[in-house]
């Protein structure tokens, strides 16, 4: 009996052990599980997207393509630099989707160019937002020359980067058709938010803020929301 007992403890205590060695694998953490950042990437994280290429959206934005005037032609691909972090000389309105694009005329005269609201500029970069223009844009290109113009447009991706020296857009711009963000355009329209179109600095950055939020709301929810349709009623007009 005696030797009975101690070959069943000498059993257990090596089942104990080889127990220990192999222990069982830890549960692995899913997308979502606290202490975890969420990525675009994870079910848990919500799409906030009215249409492909806004808001959180990953696609490529659809819609008209541009045409630019006959005789005229971008050089390069429109790119954001330091001097574009100066409102001298700044065409459009909007602040973190600024950039350089240089526009040759070939023609013997000059030649005016009207970007109209609902233009579109597809960053090269995923992480970097796309711009939007909500108001018609109008300049003269001189006759036989290269001109950097320098736009300044609105955000339509919350969740990305704003652009930064050396990030690259699409030459080729599109023109949105959206239902919710026309009625935007429209509402804007005789608002006086374009660059040189406000008494003073200070003012003009409290409008195009005013405007960012309300492009945010209908990127992500097809709508603005009834105070930011309030504030943008309230801008002063031409």
């Amino acid at each position: 009996m005696k030797s009975f007992f101690i070959y069943f403890l000498g059993l257990c205590l090596f089942l104990s052990a080889c127990k220990s060695a192999n222990p069982e694998p830890l549960p692995q953490s899913q997308p979502g599980d606290p202490g975890k950042t969420p990525t675009q990437t994870d079910p848990t994280v919500p799409a906030k997207s009215a249409a492909p290429g806004l808001g959180t959206s990953k696609q490529k934005p659809g819609g008209k393509l541009f045409s630019f005037p006959p005789g005229v032609t971008v050089v390069g691909r429109p790119t954001m630099r330091q001097e574009d972090l100066s409102l001298s000389k700044m065409l459009g309105s909007g602040e973190l989707v600024r950039f350089c694009l240089d526009l040759a005329n070939g023609t013997a005269n000059p030649i005016k160019v009207e970007f109209p609201a609902g233009l579109v500029w597809i960053s090269d970069d995923l992480t970097v937002q796309n711009g939007l223009e909500v108001k018609p844009v109008q300049f003269e290109l001189p006759a036989k020359a290269t001109t950097r113009v320098r736009l300044g447009t609105y955000c339509l991706n919350s969740d990305r980067h704003e652009a930064s020296h050396g990030d690259s857009y699409d030459p080729q711009p599109i023109i949105l058709d959206l239902a919710s963000m026309n009625s935007l355009f429209q509402l804007v329209s005789d608002k006086k938010i374009n660059h040189g179109e406000t008494a003073d600095e200070l003012t003009y950055y409290q409008q195009q803020h005013v405007v960012q939020e309300g492009v945010w709301e209908v990127t992500e929810t097809g709508k603005l929301l009834p105070e930011t349709l309030q504030k943008l009623q309230k801008l002063p007009t031409k």
